[in-house]
């Protein structure tokens, strides 16, 4: 998603919330306490090893700013997510701000979840999620990377870098003990395969995967513990220009096995005038064939300050 099409949705948003808000007061709705929060967050993700490359990823240390209730009385509770990289304070981390201005938007994350909740107590979400890694692929052989049309001959000690966007978007009902629905993930990343041409290369691939979703969150004392799983129905990894793994592999329907288990712990250790909590999300994603494909292990540890009016 580009630039110019990036700051209108952000802007969509916000004008969904201020007129959300508006209209429950006008009709006399409690939509909770409305809340800022910021926060400090490291990213990090890894792929899978490549034989004779190495494989490095930097994650934006993040800092981030939260507007929204967040809550589960009736009505429009959103919770509006954005999400800067503190300048200057690594070479990584300039060269990843660059890239995402290039190649991507100004973004480093965007996360949104605008939910309804109803009287029943139950609720209907829509979340999008939207990260930048940088990866780094530095070979210790010879070895042939395919970028998209571009075909490159890579020596020892030659280094590639992309950046990868992964966009999230879910559709989830239900209530906070277990939400179901649907989801559509997309991302590249690094894949080395042989099953293109026969002769062993690095590609840069893309995944998608469009699927069902269950979701959970259970909060006891200050202990806030949540998971959720992904099962794909359609899913497929673009191998270079336009190349389908599923049907390089003969697989039925096109489609390949793909899953992903996450689990987040938080724990509030203090309320008062602002809210201070910490956090771990852990992920993994996996994509397979007859043989595993790809995996992802995507984690995150973050100190949260928040404030509600």
């Amino acid at each position: 998603m580009g630039k110019h099409y990036f700051q209108p949705f952000l802007t969509a948003l916000l004008l969904i919330v201020y007129t959300a808000n508006a209209t429950a007061v006008e009709d006399g709705k409690d939509q909770g306490a409305w809340g800022v929060s910021l926060d400090y967050k490291f990213q990090s993700w890894e792929p899978d090893d490549i034989f004779g490359a190495n494989v490095l990823t930097t994650g934006l240390n993040l800092i981030g700013l939260q507007l929204g209730t967040g809550g589960n009385t009736s009505g429009f509770n959103p919770v509006l997510r954005y999400e800067i990289a503190p300048g200057e304070d690594s070479a990584a981390q300039e060269e990843l701000v660059q890239l995402a201005d290039d190649e991507a938007s100004g973004w480093e994350r965007l996360f949104a979840d605008l939910k309804w909740t109803f009287d029943s107590g139950s609720s209907f979400s829509i979340i999008f999620d939207r990260q930048i890694y940088l990866t780094s692929v530095q070979t210790n052989r010879d070895y042939w990377y395919f970028d998209g049309g571009n075909v490159t001959l890579l020596i020892p000690g030659d280094i590639v870098r992309n950046s990868t966007v992964m966009e999230d978007l879910q559709l989830l009902y239900g209530s906070p003990l277990l939400q179901y629905g649907i989801y559509s993930l997309s991302y590249e990343k690094p894949f080395s395969t042989d099953i293109q041409n026969g002769q062993i290369g690095i590609y840069r691939t893309e995944l998608k995967s469009v699927g069902f979703m269950l979701k959970s969150e259970h909060t006891k004392g200050i202990v806030t513990i949540g998971g959720s799983y992904k099962f794909g129905l359609v899913s497929d990894l673009t191998i270079g220009a336009s190349s389908s793994a599923a049907a390089l592999l003969g697989e039925f329907d096109d489609s390949l096995d793909f899953s992903e288990f996450a689990l987040s712990v938080e724990a509030r250790p203090y309320r008062g005038f602002v809210d201070i909590s910490i956090g771990v999300d852990y992920k993994i994603r996996s994509m397979s064939g007859d043989i595993q494909l790809t995996r992802d292990d995507i984690s995150s540890l973050y100190i949260n300050l928040s404030k509600s009016f």
